[in-house]
Protein backbone atom coordinates (compact mmCIF):
# COMPACT_ATOMS: atom_id res chain seq x y z
CA UNK A 1 0.00 0.00 0.00
CA UNK A 2 3.20 2.50 0.67
CA UNK A 3 3.92 2.36 -2.87
CA UNK A 4 0.42 2.83 -4.22
CA UNK A 5 0.02 5.47 -2.44
CA UNK A 6 2.68 7.40 -2.41
CA UNK A 7 4.62 6.59 -5.26
CA UNK A 8 7.11 8.86 -4.56
CA UNK A 9 7.94 8.04 -1.15
CA UNK A 10 7.30 11.32 0.31
CA UNK A 11 5.12 10.69 3.38
CA UNK A 12 6.61 7.09 3.44
CA UNK A 13 7.17 6.58 7.81
CA UNK A 14 3.70 8.58 8.63
CA UNK A 15 1.79 6.92 6.13
CA UNK A 16 3.08 3.75 6.63
CA UNK A 17 2.40 4.10 10.51
CA UNK A 18 -0.79 5.68 9.75
CA UNK A 19 -1.71 1.74 7.54
CA UNK A 20 -0.32 -0.02 11.10
CA UNK A 21 -3.08 1.83 12.93
CA UNK A 22 -5.44 1.65 10.22
CA UNK A 23 -5.23 -1.87 10.06
CA UNK A 24 -4.42 -2.80 13.96
CA UNK A 25 -7.78 -0.87 14.84
CA UNK A 26 -10.29 -2.00 12.40
CA UNK A 27 -12.51 -4.70 12.43
CA UNK A 28 -11.08 -7.96 10.97
CA UNK A 29 -8.09 -10.02 11.16
CA UNK A 30 -5.17 -8.48 10.56
CA UNK A 31 -2.36 -9.75 8.37
CA UNK A 32 1.37 -7.74 8.46
CA UNK A 33 3.11 -8.80 5.29
CA UNK A 34 6.72 -9.50 5.12
CA UNK A 35 8.36 -5.89 5.15
CA UNK A 36 5.10 -4.07 6.45
CA UNK A 37 6.69 -3.54 9.97
CA UNK A 38 9.89 -1.88 8.87
CA UNK A 39 8.13 0.23 6.10
CA UNK A 40 9.08 -2.08 2.36
CA UNK A 41 8.05 -0.73 -0.56
CA UNK A 42 7.26 -2.35 -3.65
CA UNK A 43 10.43 -3.91 -5.71
CA UNK A 44 11.82 -2.18 -8.23
CA UNK A 45 11.29 -4.27 -11.15
CA UNK A 46 12.89 -3.29 -14.90
CA UNK A 47 11.58 -5.74 -17.00
CA UNK A 48 9.36 -8.48 -17.38
CA UNK A 49 12.48 -10.46 -17.40
CA UNK A 50 13.20 -10.23 -13.62
CA UNK A 51 9.30 -11.38 -12.97
CA UNK A 52 9.00 -15.12 -11.59
CA UNK A 53 4.91 -14.86 -10.57
CA UNK A 54 3.06 -16.61 -13.40
CA UNK A 55 -0.15 -14.91 -13.03
CA UNK A 56 1.82 -11.55 -13.68
CA UNK A 57 3.55 -13.65 -16.67
CA UNK A 58 0.12 -14.75 -18.08
CA UNK A 59 -1.43 -11.17 -18.13
CA UNK A 60 1.90 -10.03 -20.00
CA UNK A 61 1.46 -11.87 -22.60
CA UNK A 62 -2.44 -11.16 -22.97
CA UNK A 63 -1.72 -7.29 -22.51
CA UNK A 64 1.46 -7.17 -24.88
CA UNK A 65 -0.60 -8.37 -27.93
CA UNK A 66 -3.05 -5.12 -27.48
CA UNK A 67 -0.44 -2.28 -26.34
CA UNK A 68 3.03 -1.53 -26.10
CA UNK A 69 5.35 -3.63 -23.35
CA UNK A 70 6.00 -0.84 -21.26
CA UNK A 71 2.31 -0.25 -21.00
CA UNK A 72 1.65 -3.61 -20.03
CA UNK A 73 4.82 -3.75 -18.03
CA UNK A 74 3.49 -1.19 -16.03
CA UNK A 75 -0.03 -2.61 -15.86
CA UNK A 76 1.57 -5.99 -14.28
CA UNK A 77 3.68 -4.35 -11.65
CA UNK A 78 0.62 -2.50 -10.06
CA UNK A 79 -0.51 -5.71 -8.59
CA UNK A 80 2.15 -8.49 -9.04
CA UNK A 81 2.85 -11.01 -6.26
CA UNK A 82 6.50 -10.48 -6.71
CA UNK A 83 6.36 -7.25 -4.78
CA UNK A 84 5.68 -9.34 -1.74
CA UNK A 85 8.34 -11.90 -2.16
CA UNK A 86 11.63 -9.65 -2.44
CA UNK A 87 14.40 -10.54 0.32
CA UNK A 88 13.80 -8.97 3.42
CA UNK A 89 16.80 -6.16 4.48
CA UNK A 90 17.77 -7.93 7.41
CA UNK A 91 20.61 -5.11 8.43
CA UNK A 92 17.34 -2.71 8.92
CA UNK A 93 15.28 -4.91 10.92
CA UNK A 94 18.67 -4.41 13.37
CA UNK A 95 18.69 -1.24 12.97
CA UNK A 96 15.11 -0.71 13.77
CA UNK A 97 15.02 -3.28 16.40
CA UNK A 98 17.77 -0.95 18.30
CA UNK A 99 15.84 2.15 17.86
CA UNK A 100 13.08 2.85 20.11
CA UNK A 101 11.07 5.46 18.02
CA UNK A 102 11.54 2.98 14.83
CA UNK A 103 8.58 1.66 12.79
CA UNK A 104 8.80 -2.13 13.67
CA UNK A 105 8.67 -0.51 17.41
CA UNK A 106 5.63 1.16 16.45
CA UNK A 107 3.80 -1.76 14.86
CA UNK A 108 4.81 -3.78 18.57
CA UNK A 109 3.54 -1.01 20.33
CA UNK A 110 0.27 -0.73 18.18
CA UNK A 111 0.16 -5.12 18.57
CA UNK A 112 0.29 -4.47 21.93
CA UNK A 113 -2.46 -2.49 22.41
CA UNK A 114 -4.95 -4.25 20.26
CA UNK A 115 -4.06 -7.37 22.31
CA UNK A 116 -5.17 -5.85 25.66
CA UNK A 117 -8.34 -4.18 24.08
CA UNK A 118 -11.13 -6.41 23.87
CA UNK A 119 -13.06 -3.24 22.16
CA UNK A 120 -9.94 -2.77 19.68
CA UNK A 121 -10.81 -7.18 18.78
CA UNK A 122 -14.62 -7.19 18.84
CA UNK A 123 -15.93 -3.62 19.77
CA UNK A 124 -19.06 -2.59 17.77
CA UNK A 125 -17.18 -0.22 14.85
CA UNK A 126 -19.29 3.30 14.41
CA UNK A 127 -17.87 5.32 10.87
CA UNK A 128 -18.14 8.97 11.84
CA UNK A 129 -18.60 11.69 9.15
CA UNK A 130 -19.83 9.79 6.19
CA UNK A 131 -18.72 11.63 2.96
CA UNK A 132 -15.90 13.01 3.54
CA UNK A 133 -13.35 11.52 1.59
CA UNK A 134 -10.11 12.74 3.19
CA UNK A 135 -11.05 12.53 7.37
CA UNK A 136 -11.46 8.62 8.30
CA UNK A 137 -13.04 8.81 11.67
CA UNK A 138 -14.59 6.00 13.67
CA UNK A 139 -15.30 4.18 17.18
CA UNK A 140 -14.65 1.20 18.62
CA UNK A 141 -16.82 -0.15 22.03
CA UNK A 142 -17.10 -2.59 24.11
CA UNK A 143 -18.15 -3.03 28.05
CA UNK A 144 -16.77 0.27 28.67
CA UNK A 145 -14.20 0.45 26.33
CA UNK A 146 -14.18 3.37 24.13
CA UNK A 147 -11.73 4.66 21.21
CA UNK A 148 -12.03 7.20 18.72
CA UNK A 149 -9.50 7.01 15.87
CA UNK A 150 -9.55 10.11 13.13
CA UNK A 151 -6.83 10.10 10.43
CA UNK A 152 -6.20 12.13 7.74
CA UNK A 153 -6.42 10.43 4.22
CA UNK A 154 -4.85 13.45 2.41
CA UNK A 155 -1.81 15.73 2.48
CA UNK A 156 -3.98 18.89 3.59
CA UNK A 157 -4.46 20.09 6.56
CA UNK A 158 -7.67 18.72 8.73
CA UNK A 159 -9.45 19.96 11.89
CA UNK A 160 -8.87 17.27 14.75
CA UNK A 161 -12.28 16.10 16.19
CA UNK A 162 -11.23 15.01 19.25
CA UNK A 163 -13.13 15.45 21.94
CA UNK A 164 -11.91 17.77 24.84
CA UNK A 165 -10.20 15.58 27.40
CA UNK A 166 -9.82 12.61 25.32
CA UNK A 167 -6.53 10.45 26.14
CA UNK A 168 -3.98 10.31 23.64
CA UNK A 169 -2.87 6.52 22.93
CA UNK A 170 -1.07 6.42 19.74
CA UNK A 171 -0.23 9.10 16.60
CA UNK A 172 2.09 8.75 13.74
CA UNK A 173 3.09 12.41 14.86
CA UNK A 174 4.86 13.95 17.79
CA UNK A 175 3.09 16.21 19.64
CA UNK A 176 -0.88 17.26 19.32
CA UNK A 177 -2.51 20.37 17.78
CA UNK A 178 -6.12 21.51 16.91
CA UNK A 179 -4.75 20.05 13.30
CA UNK A 180 -4.34 16.66 11.60
CA UNK A 181 -1.14 17.20 9.17
CA UNK A 182 -0.31 14.96 6.06
CA UNK A 183 -1.29 11.42 6.90
CA UNK A 184 -1.84 12.26 10.82
CA UNK A 185 -4.22 9.26 12.29
CA UNK A 186 -4.28 9.48 15.76
CA UNK A 187 -6.05 6.88 18.49
CA UNK A 188 -7.82 8.25 21.54
CA UNK A 189 -9.33 6.67 24.62
CA UNK A 190 -12.39 8.63 25.52
CA UNK A 191 -14.96 8.14 28.85
CA UNK A 192 -18.23 6.40 27.69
Amino acid sequence: MLSKIDPEGRYGEPLARLLAILQLTLRGTPFLYQGDEIGMRNGSFASIDEIQDVESLGLYAELVKTMPAGKALKRVLAGTRDHARISLPWDEIDRQRGREDSLWNFYKNIITLRRSSQALVYGELAFLHPGDRTLLAYTRRLAGEHFYVEANLGTGRRRSRALPGAELLASNYSGQSAVLRSYEVRVYCTKS
